[in-house]
């Protein structure tokens, strides 16, 4: 039968139909909600932000010439031997360190520059520090922002990143590393 504002007949429902209309409506929301929020499975959780740690303190560096390892030695845990520097703070150019420590008087000062060899930029360097990777992440990724010009990077051993992926001002690699690590980074000379 018809009626004037829907076409169709209206039947009344019982409050027993409606009550369990209700019902079921609340069940299937608290169900769908519990999948919503529900924990993933450890597979699927993202992993938790690894701690900043910046590593301007504790740097070393050395000529290439004066040291005799390769960068899977510097980049191992370990005292080097060899002609090692104290950087004091970095980043540092190789001259700014070595003035620093006390390697050349202040290079401003009267005609101190001419005392600096004139090979100094026409070698290779290693910089090495080591640190203690924050916990909870297996990965992380180190920005060099002190590379002007060329760096290999080794972490605990192992070359991360070659002369042609870190070139620049801001180069950055990702790596696992356990939770102390030793990076060194050689920078290449800038004639050849």
């Amino acid at each position: 039968m018809r009626n004037g504002r829907t076409g169709f007949e209206e039947l009344p429902i019982s409050t027993r139909t409606r009550r369990t209309r209700l019902t079921v409506a609340a069940v299937v929301t608290a169900v769908l909600l519990a999948l919503c929020v529900a924990d993933l499975p450890s597979f699927a959780r993202p992993e938790p932000p690894s701690g900043r740690i910046e590593l301007s303190q504790g740097w070393q560096l050395a000529s290439a010439r004066t040291v005799q390892a390769d960068g899977v030695a510097l980049s191992s845990p370990g005292t080097p031997e060899g002609g090692w520097h104290t950087v004091t703070h970095m980043p540092a150019t190789v001259l700014q360190a070595l003035q620093d420590d006390g390697t050349y008087p202040d290079l401003y000062f009267d005609e101190n520059l001419t005392d600096v060899p004139d090979d100094l930029y026409r070698q290779d360097w290693w910089y090495r520090t080591t640190f203690a990777a924050p916990a909870g992440s297996t990965s992380y990724r180190l920005e060099l922002p002190g590379v002007n010009y060329r760096a290999e990077v080794w972490l605990n051993g192992r070359m991360v990143a070659g002369n042609a992926e870190v070139v620049g001002c801001t180069p950055t690699t990702s790596s696992t590393c356990p939770a102390s690590s030793t990076p060194a980074a050689r920078t290449p000379s800038r004639s050849g």
